[in-house]
């Protein structure tokens, strides 16, 4: 499940949520996790957040009160996804799915706990593609998803990788290419979801 939200301002402990995305991809067939390719939309909207948006954070992902103007609040949003998180993650006690994003552990999934006024779902695995990238290349230019316009020499990972480009500072077109940079890292280490989560989160030991 690829997740990601474009918010008020950058900080997780006090923004609010003017769009949030949710795409669940399945594989096409039983050849693993080389056919994970379907689609399935959760959710994608914008909500109102019931607050300004700082300048800084609207001039990136475009969304003002004209945009949300009589769209339903950002908690009530994220309470539904949460509850479909909690509903479908797990089976027979084993993870269904994991909850990906660049940044999802420290900014996307924290927002997610407190905007639903729900606790967070034990054994939930949560991946961070950024996380992954600075292990797997950390000398690339950068390891933000995409160039920021601000800093055009530090080329964003989806293209320094030639991977498919989405709608940047778009919740649904991050998901997008969050995806495409998760189906890379199964590929190229030779994992399953599951196992590139599990390497992911193992703690790493300095060798001197």
């Amino acid at each position: 499940l690829s997740y990601d939200v474009e918010t008020t301002s950058p900080e997780p402990a006090t923004c609010r949520v003017v769009q949030v995305a949710a795409i669940l991809f399945e594989p096409e067939t039983e050849k693993g996790y080389e056919h994970l390719t379907r689609l399935t939309s959760i959710m994608n909207e914008i909500v109102d957040p019931g607050m300004a948006s700082s300048d800084g954070a609207t001039a990136i992902h475009g969304i003002g009160p004209e945009q949300w103007a009589g769209k339903r609040p950002d908690s009530e949003a994220m309470v539904e996804l949460h509850n479909y998180i909690q509903e479908n993650y797990q089976s027979d006690g084993q993870p269904q799915f994991i909850v990906a994003g660049h940044n999802v552990n420290w900014f996307d999934l924290p927002i997610l706990w407190r905007l639903s006024e729900r606790p967070p779902i034990f054994g939930l695995p949560g991946f961070g593609t950024m996380l992954c990238a600075q292990r797997v290349y950390p000398l690339a230019p950068s390891h933000r998803l995409t160039t920021n316009a601000a800093e055009p020499d530090k080329i964003g990972l989806t293209e320094w990788l030639g991977l498919p480009l989405g709608k940047a500072h778009d919740a649904a077109g991050d998901a997008v290419m969050v995806h495409a940079l998760f189906n890379h890292f199964c590929k190229g280490l030779n994992k399953t979801p599951m196992e590139l989560a599990v390497w992911c989160a193992e703690p790493r030991l300095l060798k001197f």
